[in-house]
């Protein structure tokens, strides 16, 4: 079928748009949209150069002329040349510095006769004017006449900023960070000017992907800065400090922080059929993986008894995976500004995928996204368009980004977000067996520099029934007090006197685990094969004693 206002010719195919596969990762969507007819459209980036090198490829491949404003020059016609220059020179592209004013430019394109081209203006600095309402009104206008001859009209900014008297008519487009081949072509030609270095493709492969997650001009910063730093010596160390650069910046950002990953599965006390999932996927995102046909993991969600090792575990996953850990603070997501709490999910969502293969850690989910359902009450429906954001985001498959998100009362989350396609699998942590309890003894004495075979730690298992993970942690760091302020070395007795002193969590809130074990019964996986043991002979005996009262009655 012929898409209005282009020839057949012009629709792309495979391999069509362009020759390059990640500019075709880049610009198809937006390409698509121009060979539709659309006549006015947005592209939210703050990486212009990289968007005007792609849209000059393809006006030059599709002979679209070209015409781009800017406050600084007026509006000039680059054709169908070259764009590289990036200012108005030579008689094609002379710049029309009367028509700076946004209201006179727009005057003249909505002045523009039928026959004139299928061109596309290209308006930049328009942030401010878009909510002038004659600016609005004259875009309108110009955008119907845009409509009838096939032309359209392309406001580029780095904020997404639009009023409402325009959001419903404008296409919004967020181009994507650069992938691993952009970063490859950027490396190669920073090394070649820099140093006149042509490194093999493993070494640029590692360089590359130190850079995930930056965009091409940050990246070209910091590999720049890198080989300052090694005197020009190509190697593969340049990938350090690319990735120490990259932990910097993307930790300047109000809602991603890059965690250094000092846990392992070998720090979490029992747990073991959490353990097993996870060690069957440690090679889930490698090329042999996707050979053998396994699809990429999305992610796990883990709720229950506070204390338990749910973040620990989260943070264990990015170890066991062997990959970079993210972690997303829900709650700054939200703003007070109209549309912001949305674009902020949804440059987490693009950052996060541009880092891919990782680890996105969501801590305490449910106080981020509780509430949707009276979301249109209280904050005007922001909390149920954020929460859409993030719950299509998990349905999606195959975007390199596993998913580790905690909750202590999984009743507040919305239905939605629990059901099979969002997460590989739902884990529950109860409180920790009585040989979980041991091994946590351990753990943590070992943590502390203590020998553990030198205390009973049997006894102390025994002892700290219905205590947590973190409670026993918290009873060798107060026994350490103890032996500390009497000037002698540990004792079990220590410990021992702090487990009669303190009354845990289970014990005070017994309704609240109750509960969560109640709900977690035939609709979770268990986290612990202990736990998992002792609910199933929990559940046949009071089977058994249902059939012997049944029994009894007849």
């Amino acid at each position: 079928m012929k898409l209005p206002g282009c020839r057949e010719t012009d629709i792309p195919e495979s391999g069509d748009l362009p020759e390059s596969g990640c500019r075709k990762r880049y610009f198809r969507d937006l390409a698509l949209a121009i060979f539709a007819g659309l006549p006015l459209l947005s592209v939210v980036t703050a990486e212009e150069d990289r968007f005007l090198e792609a849209l000059e490829f393809f006006c030059r491949r599709h002979q679209r002329w070209l015409w781009l404003y800017t406050a600084s020059d007026g509006v000039w016609k680059v054709g169908l040349a070259d764009l590289r220059q990036f200012r108005p020179d030579g008689p094609m592209n002379k710049s029309q510095a009367s028509l700076r004013d946004p209201i006179a430019l727009l005057e003249r394109m909505k002045k523009m006769p039928p026959g004139s081209g299928r061109g596309i203006f290209v308006l930049m600095d328009f942030q401010l004017a878009v909510h002038d309402l004659l600016v609005q009104r004259l875009l309108r206008d110009a955008a119907r006449g845009f409509r009838e001859q096939g032309a359209t009209i392309i406001l580029l900014s780095p904020e997404a900023d639009l009023p409402p008297g325009l959001a419903g008519e404008v296409e919004v487009f967020y181009p994507r960070l650069p992938v691993l081949e952009d970063l490859e072509l950027v490396a190669r030609e920073r090394l070649s000017r820099s140093c006149k270095a042509n490194p093999d493709e493993k070494t640029l492969e590692i360089i590359a992907r130190a850079g995930q997650g930056l965009t091409a001009a940050q990246f070209d910063r910091s590999l720049a800065k890198a080989l300052v730093r090694r005197k020009k010596v190509v190697d593969a160390v340049l990938a350090d400090f690319i990735a120490a650069e990259k932990v910097r910046l993307i930790n300047r950002s109000e809602f991603l922080t890059i965690v250094e990953c000092r846990e392992s599965l070998d720090d979490l006390g029992g747990l073991g059929l959490l353990k097993e999932w996870l060690l069957k996927r440690r090679r889930a995102f490698t090329p042999a993986a996707r050979k053998f046909g396994l699809p990429v993991p999305k992610g796990v969600l883990l709720f229950g008894v506070q204390g338990c090792g749910k973040s620990l575990a989260a943070r264990a996953c990015a170890a066991c995976l062997d990959v970079p850990l993210l972690y997303l603070d829900v709650g700054r997501l939200f703003s007070g500004q109209v549309g912001s709490s949305e674009k902020n999910a949804r440059l987490v969502v693009r950052q996060a995928e541009a880092l891919a293969p990782c680890v996105l850690w969501i801590d305490e989910l449910e106080k981020g996204l509780s509430g949707t359902d009276s979301s249109a009450h209280a904050d005007a429906g922001t909390a149920a368009r954020v929460f859409a954001t993030l719950s299509v985001w998990l349905q999606e498959e195959g975007r390199g980004v596993f998913v580790a998100g905690t909750a202590n009362d999984i009743s507040r989350l919305p239905p939605e977000l629990l059901r099979k396609g969002r997460w590989d699998e739902v884990f529950f942590f109860d409180l920790p067996s009585c040989r979980e309890r041991r091994e946590i003894f351990s753990i943590q004495l070992k943590k502390h520099g203590r020998q553990p075979e030198k205390f009973d730690l049997q006894r102390l298992a025994e002892a700290a029934a219905e205590f947590s993970g973190a409670e026993i942690e918290q009873l060798v760091v107060e026994g350490l007090y103890d032996a500390f302020a009497a000037d002698r070395s540990l004792r079990t007795d220590d410990l021992l006197n702090n487990i009669c002193r303190q009354v845990p969590l289970a014990v005070t809130m017994e309704d609240h685990v109750q509960a969560l074990r109640a709900w977690a019964a035939g609709r979770a996986r268990y986290a612990s094969a202990e736990r998992l043991a002792e609910e199933r002979r929990r559940w046949r005996q009071l089977k058994s004693g249902g059939d012997e009262m049944m029994e009894a009655e007849e």
